[in-house]
């Protein structure tokens, strides 16, 4: 038992020392690298991590610069050289809005007036701008103005006028046939509302369908008859 004893004390005795030897191993280099440092403290690389790793930035007596007050500590003249680090401008993170859309700038000129400024022609009722309807043979002479009149009459007839005076205008262009059959009617001028140009096609045709207008004058010689209508909605 004794034996077993002396053998067991000089093992931990053994391993203690060696212990203790690797332990003054590694003091003494730990020693060495700072007093290597202490030395040359400019030769110590500094590292910044960046959003891609670690990035080499400057030497320790370049990044102390960085933290000098110009005040109570100026900094030395090493100090002159060093960097300093860009200023990150902030990204903005709202969406840019969008444009307002450019003003169409384009000069228009009015739509020239209908109204001819020759003397009329017999037969022939030019429009004034304020008549309810007015027919023209557009500059043709048409010595029967019964005959017109009742064109007028006819369209009027089936013609639903707004129940409100408005300032709605439109022009129509037909040709009446021998037989009073109407045909190639057209806009000349549209008002701009759908109902009011509806309106006015609609009275023409259903007088051309039924022929209300009756066969052209026997003292026409022309087989045709060309007819411009003007539509007014103003009440007088």
């Amino acid at each position: 038992m004794k034996a077993k004893a002396d053998s067991a004390r000089r093992s931990l005795q053994q391993r203690t020392r060696l212990a203790l030897a690797l332990f003054g191993i590694i003091l003494a280099a730990l020693l060495v690298v700072g007093l290597t440092s202490a030395a040359n403290p400019a030769a110590q690389n500094l590292f910044e991590l960046d959003g891609n790793g670690f990035a080499q930035s400057g030497t320790a007596a370049d990044w102390s610069c960085l933290f000098l007050d110009p005040v109570t500590n100026p900094a030395p003249a090493n100090c002159a050289s060093a960097p300093v680090p860009a200023a990150k401008t902030p990204r903005s993170t709202v969406s840019r809005a969008t444009p307002p859309p450019t003003r169409d700038q384009t000069h228009r000129e009015a739509a020239p007036r209908t109204t001819p400024t020759a003397q009329p022609l017999p037969g022939e009722k030019p429009s004034t701008g304020n008549d309810v309807a007015t027919v023209s043979t557009e500059g043709i002479a048409f010595p029967f103005p019964e005959y017109l009149q009742n064109i007028v009459s006819q369209v009027l007839r089936r013609w639903q006028r707004p129940a409100q005076s408005t300032p709605l205008e439109a022009e129509v262009s037909f040709f009446v046939h021998r037989d009073g059959s109407v045909t190639d009617l057209q806009f000349i001028r549209r008002s701009g509302n759908f109902a009011f140009d509806l309106e006015a096609q609609g009275a023409v045709e259903e007088a051309g369908r039924f022929k209300a207008f009756g066969a052209l004058p026997n003292g026409w010689t022309a087989d045709v008859l060309f007819v411009r209508f003007y539509f007014s909605g103003q009440r007088q």
